[in-house]
């Protein structure tokens, strides 16, 4: 009931956040529904990170206030980590893509029916805490690692569309290779069927048809 086109406060829903880990940030020209009229305790304007399950992973999205997108307000099954002063809202992003708090996060979730973290569940995680200049090395090496290992699924993507394409390739080839060996005998058949037909036009035979004539049918 506090929906309006002309409210305040954008709704980030689950779709609003990215499923590729080298989109860090809410994509500001999407369209989010509006709510007017609603308490401040439950605004967020402040930097932060939006974690939900994208897929069959848990994608975090890196939220910062700006002109266009100054608060938000978030849907169920979206969660607020809010970093600390002393640590980078992108050190946070990138750490939850390393392999000790994926593995945290893989057995938080275990038996579940898919992959769901709650608050309580969330506040159990255990991120490795370094000052801010090796914060920042930590996310420079990850971001480099992230691109390297995108770039290597990308190729062998490309290298897997290449091998279809071969594939193909060598139908088409087989296809060519029928058709060019069947022509004649096709062309023949085409000729022999003309000729049969200009001999039945010429000689009106198809006016001595008896209609009547039952013709044996095959059972089998």
């Amino acid at each position: 009931h506090k929906l309006s086109n002309q409210g305040e406060f954008p709704i980030v829903k689950i779709q609003n956040l990215h499923n590729d880990v080298l989109d860090l940030y809410i994509n500001e020209n999407d369209t989010f529904e509006m709510l007017q009229n609603i308490q401040s305790g439950d605004i967020i304007s402040e930097e932060c990170i939006l974690i939900a399950a994208v897929g069959e992973q848990l994608k975090p999205t890196i939220f910062r206030p700006s002109n266009k997108l100054p608060n938000i307000f978030i849907t169920t099954n979206i969660i607020v980590l809010i970093p600390r002063n002393d640590v980078s809202v992108e050190y946070l992003y990138y750490q939850m893509y390393t392999k000790i708090v994926t593995e945290q996060i893989k057995n938080l979730t275990s038996g579940s029916i898919r992959t769901f973290l709650t608050i309580s569940s969330i506040s159990e995680l255990i991120i490795p805490y370094v000052e801010l200049q090796e914060q920042k090395n930590f996310t420079n090496n990850q971001k480099a690692n992230i691109i390297a290992s995108q770039r290597a699924e990308l190729e062998t993507k490309l290298k897997l569309i290449g091998y279809k394409e071969e594939i193909e390739s060598k139908e088409s080839d087989i296809v060519r290779t029928l058709t060019h060996q069947l022509r004649p005998i096709l062309s023949n058949i085409y000729f022999e069927a003309e000729n049969l037909k200009e001999i039945m036009y010429s000689n009106n035979l198809e006016n001595m048809i008896d209609k009547n004539i039952i013709m044996p049918t095959d059972p089998e």
